[in-house]
């Protein structure tokens, strides 16, 4: 089972974003999904790295949550989307 952590470890910017999201990590990302208040994925990315962008253009306006896999941890963000 994975930990779910709410942490300040990961640099995401800008927040709230438009276009673009960045995620900057002390440790490799394996992948990360955008998901709504539904709780649906709109948006996932598969990565091996320690920087990340993932394109918020298409989505709507709102609150959604960063969910940023590492190894066997998942760590979560809240994020605005102003588009």
């Amino acid at each position: 089972m994975e930990n779910q952590t709410t942490t300040s470890c990961f640099s995401v910017f800008p927040n709230p974003a438009t276009n673009n999201i960045r995620i900057a990590s002390p440790v490799r990302i394996s992948k990360a999904h955008i998901v709504n208040t539904e709780g649906q994925i709109v948006k996932t990315m598969i990565v091996n790295d320690y920087n990340l962008e993932m394109n918020a253009k298409n989505l709507i306006s709102g609150l959604y949550i960063l969910q940023i896999y590492v190894s066997s941890e998942l760590f979560i963000q809240r994020i605005i989307i102003l588009n």
